[in-house]
């Protein structure tokens, strides 16, 4: 019998799973408050936004492809792994001096999305079961109340270095977490498995296929949807989904186990996360570029971005409380009922912003509200996946989800990139450049109202049959466990 790894301390492992969270925030946090400057800095450029969703591109790559690898080789081995190339994106996009450079090292940067599932996986793997909800709430609240520590170190170094200096500091947190895995999580004493039987280059083709969707999407925004080459871009990108889905499901090892997706608890818990990714995540976007836009526009704040860093700390701070009592509370009452307080505090907040955005007050008010649903929300979802999946498959199955979430909120960015983009205001004395105007940040608001309208009803539906928390076995899915 192949003798099991040894166990790291708990607390050891928990500070591990907070710097892991930490670095796959601020991965993000930091190029949503860096937005306002790099448009600055290559002013006139609409490739700009391709930063952001080259990140989230790659994060879904990654999410499938590494929790996948992770299951096989150890999750130790692939942390690591990410970590290092983690590091090497953010040092290309501080030094290499061009658009083109700054896209492929946030593209780089991208692999630190596979930390949740990941993270997940290693949590089920190193700790007790009651233990885990905990833990997954504890990662949560990393990665919130990092999003806020990133803002305020980022924007401190961003006022003095400009964009290279945010870089450097995302490389810098990816080496601590680097040392910190290395140091306490131990190596594991059985064999990696085998990689036969699994088609890793036809696994990854839902990426591209996503990719071409969102050029469509861009070239709809400059030529209409009536153009020919939108057209075509739509219908390259649905056969490419398509050939994937179907080479995935009939495949014995699959990269992306999208039978998975066939039980009902998996299947509805992914489409809320699908919509959150669409619409009450994207606040640290929108409140970036809201409250940094200048005030001449009429709806802006022009905040600076260390101002912008010490407001988002206070309100990410709440995650501290809020996430892991998520895990504590949903085990008395059902995490369904927890995802459902935590969708309906975020429809709340952006019905509130679509009506009241005028002053910082109002602006923060409903930040709180949103910043406590997903607070809830997250962690409600994580543990969702969690307890609907075999150990086995526990990174698969939330990498599954952390698919879910990195490729919507790619393809979420992009939407609101366009919607911002459909008025814009300008002033010769402030230059060329062109600014969302108020009419377009309402549009912006109303589209986030109808996602979380969405993903409230998802986990509506997802509440009308008893929530047993069963562990189905290996190959049996979780409604039939019961």
């Amino acid at each position: 019998m192949t003798e099991a790894a040894p166990k790291p301390g708990v607390s050891g492992l928990y500070l591990v799973l907070v710097l892991n969270g930490f670095v796959a925030a601020a991965g993000l946090t930091v190029l949503y408050l860096m937005l306002a400057t790099l448009y600055r800095e290559y002013a006139g450029s609409p490739g700009v936004g391709w930063a952001v969703t080259s990140y989230l591109l790659v994060s879904a790559i990654a999410a499938a492809l590494c929790g996948r690898l992770g299951d096989l080789l150890g999750r130790r081995f692939m942390v690591l792994v990410v970590l290092a190339l983690a590091s090497i994106g953010a040092l290309a996009s501080a030094f290499l001096p061009s658009l083109a450079g700054l896209v492929l090292g946030c593209a780089l940067q991208g692999v630190a999305g596979s930390l949740m599932p990941l993270s997940i996986g290693m949590a089920r793997e190193h700790l007790a079961p009651e233990r885990v909800p905990v833990a997954l709430g504890i990662l949560s609240c990393a990665g919130m109340f990092g999003a806020g520590v990133a803002f305020v170190l980022a924007g401190l170094v961003i006022e003095h270095f400009a964009s290279h200096g945010g870089f450097v500091l995302k490389c810098v947190i990816s080496l601590a977490a680097f040392v910190a895995v290395a140091l306490v999580v131990p190596r594991p004493r059985q064999p990696p498995a085998s990689l036969e039987g699994v088609d890793l280059v036809r696994g990854i083709l839902f990426a591209p296929a996503l990719a071409v969707a969102l050029l469509a999407l861009q070239a709809a925004r400059e030529r209409g949807w009536s153009d020919v080459r939108v057209l075509g871009g739509f219908a390259a990108a649905a056969l490419l989904f398509a050939y994937w889905a179907r080479h995935q499901a009939l495949q014995a090892r699959p990269l992306i186990n999208v039978r998975m997706l066939a039980q009902r608890r998996l299947a509805l818990t992914n489409l809320a996360m699908i919509f959150l990714a669409l619409g009450a995540i994207q606040l640290g976007q929108m409140l970036s570029l809201l409250l940094q836009q200048p005030a001449w526009t009429g709806i802006g704040l022009g905040l600076s971005p260390s101002a912008m860093g010490w407001l988002m700390l206070p309100l990410n701070s709440l995650t501290i409380v809020v996430s892991p009592l998520a895990g504590r509370v949903g085990k008395r009452i059902g995490d369904q009922r927890v995802a459902l307080v935590g969708a309906g505090a975020c429809l709340a907040a952006w019905l509130a912003l679509l009506a009241w955005h005028a002053t910082l007050a109002q602006l923060v008010a409903a930040a709180v509200c949103c910043t406590i649903g997903y607070g809830l929300l997250m962690p409600a979802l994580y543990n969702l996946v969690a307890r609907a999946s075999p150990i086995e498959n526990a990174s698969e199955a939330a990498g599954v989800n952390a698919v879910c979430l990195a490729a919507f909120m790619a393809v979420g960015s992009q939407l609101l990139f366009g919607l911002l983009g459909s008025q814009t205001v300008h002033d010769a004395a402030h230059g060329s450049y062109g600014y969302p105007g108020e009419a377009a940040f309402e549009l912006a608001f109303a589209y986030l109202v109808a996602m979380c309208a969405c993903c409230l009803a998802v986990l509506l539906v997802l509440g009308r049959r008893p929530a047993t928390d069963v562990v189905a076995p290996r190959g049996l899915p979780a409604d039939a466990a019961r």
